[in-house]
C-alpha cells in the first residue's frame, strides 16, 4: 500500500492541507497533479500509467509519496545555508531504489518567467552565491554532472528541483529521478511543447549524465471547458471540492499519455 504524505498518511488528509496553499485558478498544476495521483477516483487509470513507466525503466509503483516535500539547502555538517529556503518539490517518490521528483506544470510554463541564475542573483549577493554552490554540490557528488562551469542561464528553478531529485542519493545509494509532469489543454499546447524544448536545453546545459534520470510526462486535459463552466473563480477551496467529490473533476486523456526519456 502506497502512503501519502503532507502531514499525515492519509490523501484524503494530503487535500485538505494541500488546500492551504496558494492556488491561482483552477488551472494551476497542483490542482490536475494531485487528482491524478489519486489512489481511488484513478487508480485504474493509475496503475496503467505506473505500469507504462515502469516499462521506460522507473518503478514508481511502491514508496511513500510526498506532496510539498522540502528539501534543505544544507552544508555537509547538516547546517543550513544562511538565508536559504527550502526547494519544494510538488510531489516526490522515494523507494528502495529511486529518488523521484515530479514537478507538475500547467500554465506556468507559459504564464510565468522562468528566472535564471543571473537574474536570481542579478545583485551578485554573496549569500546567493553560496546557496547556488551547494545545489551544484548535490548534483555533483552523485555523479549527475561532471560540469566543472554551471552556466548561470540555467532557470534556478531547474537547478534547485534538480538537486532535489539528488539529494543523499549518494548515501542513500539511490537513483535520482527528475520528472516534470506537463498538463495541457487546446489552448496552451504550443506553449507547452516550447516550454519542452527549453526543459531539453537545461539538462544540456547543467550536462546530465546517465547517473540521473530525467523524464516529460504530458497530459491532455480534455474537459477544461467544462471545469472553467463550473468552477471559474475557485482557488485552494478546489481540493476540498476534490476531496468530497465522488467522480474526478479533471479528464485526462490517459491513453494518449506520452513518458519521454531526456537523455
Amino acid at each position: 500500500m502506497n502512503h501519502y504524505f503532507f502531514g499525515s498518511g492519509r490523501y484524503e488528509d494530503v487535500l485538505t492541507c494541500l488546500a492551504t496553499t496558494k492556488v491561482n485558478s483552477y488551472r494551476t498544476s497542483s490542482l490536475p497533479l494531485a487528482q491524478f495521483w489519486d489512489p481511488v477516483k484513478t487508480s485504474k487509470e493509475l496503475n496503467k500509467f505506473l505500469e507504462d513507466f515502469k516499462e521506460k525503466g522507473i518503478d514508481a509503483c511502491s514508496g511513500n509519496r510526498y506532496f510539498e516535500y522540502p528539501t534543505p539547502c544544507e552544508d555537509k555538517n547538516k547546517k543550513l545555508l544562511k538565508y536559504s529556503q527550502p526547494s519544494m518539490t510538488d510531489l516526490m517518490i522515494i523507494n528502495d531504489k529511486y529518488q523521484i521528483a515530479i514537478e507538475g506544470k500547467y500554465t506556468e510554463y507559459s504564464e510565468s518567467n522562468y528566472e535564471t541564475i543571473r537574474e536570481w542573483n542579478k545583485n551578485k549577493e554573496e549569500h546567493k552565491d553560496a546557496i547556488k554552490n551547494q545545489w551544484i554540490e548535490y548534483i555533483r557528488e552523485c555523479g549527475a554532472t561532471d560540469k566543472q562551469d554551471i552556466s548561470d542561464d540555467i532557470p534556478y528553478q531547474f537547478l534547485h528541483r534538480t538537486a532535489s531529485a539528488c539529494y543523499n542519493c549518494k548515501n542513500s545509494k539511490k537513483i535520482p529521478v527528475l520528472v516534470y509532469q506537463l498538463f495541457y489543454d487546446s489552448s496552451n499546447k504550443k506553449k507547452k511543447d516550447d516550454f519542452i524544448n527549453t526543459l531539453k536545453d537545461c539538462a544540456r546545459q547543467l550536462g546530465f549524465t546517465d547517473k540521473i534520470k530525467f523524464f516529460i510526462i504530458d497530459v491532455k486535459i480534455e474537459n477544461i471547458d467544462t471545469v472553467k463552466e463550473k468552477y471559474d473563480g475557485v482557488r485552494s477551496d478546489l481540493f476540498l471540492i476534490m476531496k468530497e467529490s465522488k467522480k474526478p473533476i479533471y479528464t485526462f486523456d490517459w491513453n494518449n499519455i506520452t513518458i519521454s526519456e531526456i537523455k
